[in-house]
């Protein structure tokens, strides 16, 4: 991976219609509802294959 990964979530709203993602850092994206909510799951499945990917302490 190029760049190190952030350890801070970004701050999500909803803005004209839109939905707007600021940071960490110089991040910012804004996303239709639909593309939002897909973003959000695939977001949501990558965390979980994220995490099962790391051993746990008691490995």
């Amino acid at each position: 991976m190029a760049n190190e990964a952030f350890d801070k979530p970004s701050e999500v709203q909803a803005v004209d219609g839109e939905v707007t993602v600021i940071g960490p850092g110089r991040t910012g994206l804004s996303f239709t509802s639909k593309a939002a909510r897909e973003t959000a799951e695939r977001l949501r499945s990558a965390a979980e294959d994220a995490e099962s990917a790391v051993p746990t302490k008691s490995d």
